[in-house]
């Protein structure tokens, strides 16, 4: 997350989407929340204020992104809220 603000467009749309994919997916999303539960203070705060910033405060324009890749174009406001949720709520711990 922390690259996304220095990405071209179209490499930040597909960051942004496996960002979702990796948060949601059965297998990966459990274990990326575990990571981000167990790490640092630091990276915790860090890694927080780039979620916050790219699935809360930026949100729909994160999801006008997503939905300019092809497997992104049903991604819902819903769908980038949640990540964002769960991403949130891994880095409180």
């Amino acid at each position: 997350m922390q690259a996304l603000p220095n990405r071209a467009r179209a490499k930040e749309a597909t960051d942004l989407l496996d960002i979702v994919r990796l948060a949601l997916d059965e297998e990966t999303g459990p274990v990326v929340r575990a990571q981000l539960a167990a790490a640092d203070v630091v990276l915790k705060r860090d890694a927080a204020l780039h979620v916050d910033r790219w699935f809360r405060a930026a949100a729909e324009r994160s999801l006008r992104l997503i939905r300019t890749t092809p497997s992104g174009s049903d991604t819902t406001p819903d769908t980038v809220a949640l990540v964002g949720e769960l991403l949130l709520a891994s880095l409180a711990h």
